[in-house]
Formats: C-alpha cells, sequence, structure tokens
C-alpha cells in the first residue's frame, strides 16, 4: 500500500507541475533559453569531441611507433591532428567556394540582359503577352539597380542596426570557442568519463534500468558514428565524382558544383538532389545545352552512388526505410534546419532499432511454449 501512495503522490506532483508550467508558459521557456544558453558551449564541446573522436580513434590506430607509443603523446597528437584535418576541410571548402561564387555572380551581371531579352522574345513573340509588360525589365540597369540598393536609406538602416547581428555572431563564435576547449579535456579524458558515467549509473539506477540506459548510449554511438562518417564519405565520393566528370566534359562550375553536391549530400535522399538543382540553375545562366549535359550526368552518377557506393561505404547505419528517413527529414528541418535534418536521420535510426529489437523480444516471448508443457499427447 505504501508503494501505491507514493507512485499516486508522484504522479499528482507531475499533474501539478505540468499544470504550472502550462499556466506559465512564457516564463517557463525564457527559463529554458536561459539554461541553453548558459550550456551552449558545453553542447558544442560534446558534439565536437564526438565528431573529433571519429577521427581520433582512427589515428590512434596507426600513431603506435617512436614517441607516440606513449599515450598521452599519441592521443594530445591525434587530437590535434583531427583538428587539422577538420579545419583544412573547410578552408578547402571555403577557397573552393568564394571563387567560383564571385566569378559566377560577374557572369551572371553580365549576362542577366542578354537572358531577360531572350525571355522577353519568348513570352511576345510565342506566347502572345504585350511588350509593354516587360519594357521596364528590359531597361532594367543591373550594376545601377544595385548602386541604388546600397544608397538606399531602408538598407543603411539595416546596416546600422546590424550590431545586434554582429554582437549575437561573436557570442556565438565565443561559445564555440569555449566548447573546443572542453572538446579538447573530453577526448583527453573519454575513458574516465566513461568508466565514471557507468558507475553513476550502477549507483543510482536499478541493474534492469542500468542495463536498458547503457544499451541505448551504446547504440546511440554506433548509429551516430558510423552515420557521420560514412555519409560525410559518400558526400566526399559523389562530388568528387561529379567534379572530375564535369571537367572531363568541360562543363563550367566543376569546382562549385562538385562541393555544393558533396555539402547538400550530408543529407539522404535529397540532399544530393537539391545541390544538383542548384547545379542545373547555375549552368542555365551560361548554357542550356550545358545544364541538360549536367542534369542527365548527375542522375546516372546519383544511380551509381545509391546502388554500389552507398550501400558500401554507410552500410546498415542508418537501417531506415525510405519513407522513415523522408519524415526524418521532415521533422528534423522544422525544428534545426539542415543541422536538425542531419542529426533527426539516425535519431530515427535509433528509435528505429530499439522498437525492432524490443518488437522481436516480446515476439518471441509470445511463440515460446510454456515450461511445463508436456511433449507426450
Amino acid at each position: 500500500m505504501g508503494k501505491d501512495i507514493r507512485r499516486f503522490l508522484w504522479g499528482l506532483l507531475g499533474i501539478v507541475l505540468l499544470f504550472f508550467s502550462i499556466q506559465n508558459i512564457d516564463a517557463v521557456l525564457s527559463g529554458v533559453r536561459a539554461l541553453l544558453d548558459l550550456i551552449m558551449p558545453l553542447l558544442y564541446g560534446c558534439i565536437i569531441a564526438f565528431v573529433l573522436n571519429l577521427i581520433v580513434r582512427r589515428l590512434e590506430r596507426y600513431l603506435r611507433f617512436g614517441p607516440f607509443r606513449h599515450q598521452t603523446v599519441r592521443r594530445v597528437t591525434s587530437i590535434f591532428l583531427s583538428l587539422l584535418i577538420l579545419v583544412g576541410a573547410l578552408a578547402g571548402i571555403v577557397a573552393g567556394v568564394v571563387p567560383e561564387i564571385r566569378d559566377s555572380a560577374a557572369l551572371l551581371m553580365e549576362k542577366l540582359p542578354g537572358i531577360l531579352r531572350e525571355l522577353t522574345d519568348f513570352c511576345v513573340g510565342t506566347l502572345g503577352l504585350p511588350e509593354k509588360w516587360f519594357t521596364e525589365t528590359l531597361d532594367l540597369d543591373v550594376a545601377g539597380f544595385f548602386e541604388k540598393l546600397i544608397q538606399n536609406d531602408t538598407v543603411l538602416n539595416v546596416l546600422k542596426s546590424g550590431g545586434s547581428f554582429v554582437g549575437g555572431a561573436l557570442s556565438g563564435l565565443f561559445d564555440l570557442l569555449v566548447g573546443l576547449c572542453f572538446s579538447f579535456y573530453i577526448l583527453m579524458q573519454k575513458e574516465k568519463l566513461s568508466r565514471d558515467l557507468k558507475r553513476l549509473a550502477k549507483a543510482y539506477l536499478k541493474p534492469r534500468s542500468c542495463e536498458r540506459l547503457l544499451h541505448v548510449v551504446q547504440s546511440m554511438n554506433e548509429i551516430y558514428g558510423s552515420f557521420i562518417s560514412g555519409q560525410c564519405m559518400d558526400a566526399i565520393i559523389l562530388g568528387a565524382m561529379i567534379t572530375v566528370a564535369l571537367a572531363i566534359f568541360r562543363i563550367n562550375y566543376s569546382i562549385l558544383i562538385g562541393i555544393v553536391v558533396a555539402v547538400t549530400a550530408l543529407v539522404p535522399v535529397v540532399g544530393a538532389f537539391i545541390g544538383g538543382a542548384i547545379g542545373v540553375f547555375l549552368l542555365l545562366m551560361v548554357s542550356p545545352k550545358d545544364a541538360i549535359l549536367f542534369l542527365v550526368l548527375f542522375l546516372v552518377l546519383q544511380q551509381v552512388d545509391n546502388r554500389l557506393i552507398y550501400p558500401h561505404v554507410v552500410g546498415s547505419a542508418v537501417g531506415l526505410p525510405a519513407i522513415w528517413i523522408f519524415a526524418a527529414i521532415v521533422v528534423g528541418g522544422n525544428f534545426g534546419g539542415i543541422f536538425g535534418m542531419i542529426l533527426a536521420i539516425p535519431l530515427f535510426a535509433l528509435f528505429y532499432t530499439l522498437l525492432a529489437q524490443d518488437l522481436r523480444k516480446r515476439e518471441a516471448q509470445t511463440e515460446k511454449p510454456p515450461a511445463d508443457a508436456d511433449d507426450h499427447p
């Protein structure tokens, strides 16, 4: 009876807290935001440490000669090398994209009047629309338009009020730097942290609950690790194939389109197609023939990647049917944009894996014959 009373009191307390939270939802949300602001550097540190650990583990397998036989030297060297690899990859992306974007913008400014003229001729000559509808469009001075836009008071006011944006960017950069330092300590003591967390779980949880929690954490670590490393490798391969194919056929923006496809391909199923659509749009400004050729090449390489490369590189890390991947993309995108999409897919995969394991366990228990059942008729 005492246990039932305690359960009732805990349930009543939960209902009261829920009612109080709903009645004061604004204060609760403000408190949650304030708490997130406080712990955001630590969250950044955990995410950075998790990503870097995927590289650190591989480096430590090879750094076992000379001074690297010492655990501390090997660990510190692996962490710094993983940081250099990550920063170098980001710097390479920026170095490849920025010049191409600059050249694309200059080419677009040069070709835009001709594109507008061809569009007007099509609408007037083929569709029969009145030419006066397009008079202002044909007389558009692109350079003068942007010059007036910069000199406009509204734009100046927006730029003047950008202090809050700059302040927010600096605050985010500071949180990122603090998180980077925190990730260093996590990686240096990851074995000790793992042992301490397991000790806490075993000390404060029941054996069955502790076993379930450790199983969930282990599954999460395996799924997220396999997904991130495999997805990054597959995106790099797809982007490289597209860059080489465009270079062979002498199509413009080969590096830019390859990088865009590689970055967007981090989101399974739909990401690469978004990058392909961006590539088609860029090439349409230069040559519709090149745009059509790129579209054919992209579809062929995408099929090669989906059927030959992706299953071997990523394997069953996601393990989700296509419909659930699409659902994860929609839900994750609504909550956190592109970053939410990338995180939501392995999270859905984790729930799907745990649910499948529990379902098989329950079905096995249901189909298992009773222990005292007689074998004879």
